[in-house]
């Protein structure tokens, strides 16, 4: 009864695609996971994927490197280096034919006195169609970790543990995109990624408090992409999400 979808439909009209996904800790050296994972990337079709959970900055470029041979191409597809990276990171890869990276990418260092923040970066891109240029802020926040204790813990309000952690995590986004809207000279950001927050929860508010307008509540409301047990049931709604300023 949960079938995993084969294609990703019927988009309509648009000028650029956009896929977030985690890859659940890729390190490049598993030959099975990466031709799933390249499978899926294939079929997604997209113009700039942004990429959660990668081990390395050698994980992005394997991947890469196996996007571009199941599509048949030398190097259309490119990485974004995400550099001085210690830990699982988030990071980038882009035709090139249809986009190009402008300035460098950013990390945003509020959260938790920079807390994992190459889990939580941005990057400007420019279309070469119309030289539009908008913003990708790729998110990777605490997860609802089992068994804690003390001010991180489950409470039973269906918001999982480290609830207070995501807040934080939320309210840091907002700061750092006042700041890279700034740095990039543009007021277009789109802001996605693993936020390990189903919609009703206060990190999600929090965004959508801000100004941000939720893309998924907009066009598929009644989708889901994760069902987490927590208290004895089971919790099912999105916590892969899809923000948008209001102008873009």
């Amino acid at each position: 009864g949960n079938e995993r979808p084969t294609d990703v439909g019927d988009l309509g009209e648009y000028n650029v695609k956009v896929a977030s996904f985690n890859v659940e800790n890729y390190s490049g050296t598993d030959e099975v996971k990466r031709t799933k994972v390249t499978a899926a990337l294939k079929t997604m079709n997209a113009d700039i994927y942004a990429l959660a959970e990668l081990l390395s900055n050698d994980a992005l470029k394997d991947l890469c490197a196996s996007l571009n041979k199941a599509f048949g191409m030398d190097d259309t597809y490119k990485y974004i280096l995400n550099k001085n990276v210690h830990q699982a990171m988030n990071g980038f890869i882009y035709n090139s034919s249809k986009c190009s990276p402008y300035k460098e990418l950013q990390l945003n260092n509020h959260a938790d006195n920079g807390y994992l923040p190459h889990r939580k970066i941005a990057q400007a891109f420019n279309l070469k169609s119309n030289n539009e240029r908008f913003i990708i802020c790729l998110n990777h926040w605490k997860a609802k970790s089992k068994d804690i204790i003390g001010i991180y813990a489950d409470i039973g309000d269906g918001q999982g543990s480290h609830v207070l952690r995501r807040i934080h995590e939320a309210e840091a986004t907002l700061t750092f995109l006042r700041e890279i809207t700034t740095y990039y000279d543009d007021p277009d950001v789109l802001v996605v990624g693993d936020l390990n927050a189903y919609t009703q929860e206060d990190p999600i508010r929090i965004l959508e408090e801000g100004g941000l307008v939720n893309q998924l509540q907009k066009y598929t409301p009644d989708g889901y992409s994760y069902a987490y047990f927590s208290n004895g049931s089971n919790a099912v709604g999105y916590l892969d999400h899809s923000f948008a300023t209001a102008s873009l």
